[in-house]
């Protein structure tokens, strides 16, 4: 999504009503365009709205408040990725096929920091 139209969508999104109260942001550009409609909109984070982002960038933590993260298993992601391509290209190469589905379940982390208001209890 090119940054205009993140910038847009989130503007749209923040004038609905009722507004939303939390919002994950798929990469850092929709992170970039929801944080600037939010200070446009003088809204605060996490009193008025939870930020959630993915991919765990060193500023996240800078950032105030801080951005509460889902960390995906990147390199973990690329050797799988890499590995099934490689069944596919030379089977001779494994020892067991490929599964059919192609399926495999990486674990990813919740890093909880201050853009998340507190869970209930």
């Amino acid at each position: 999504m090119p940054a205009e139209s993140a910038y847009a969508t989130a503007k749209e999104l923040l004038s609905v009503k009722p507004r939303p109260t939390a919002v994950i942001c798929t990469n850092q550009r929709v992170l970039f365009a929801l944080l600037r409609a939010v200070h446009e909109a003088k809204l605060s984070y996490p009193s008025e709205l939870s930020i959630v982002t993915f991919d765990d960038s060193p500023w996240n933590e800078y950032v105030r408040p801080t951005l509460t993260t889902v960390v995906q298993p990147i390199y973990e992601m690329g050797r799988c990725a890499f590995n099934m391509l490689l069944a596919r290209m030379r089977p001779d190469l494994n020892e067991k096929p490929p599964t059919p589905e192609g399926i495999k379940l990486l674990q990813a982390e919740l890093k909880i920091r201050e853009s998340t208001a507190e869970p209930y209890e």
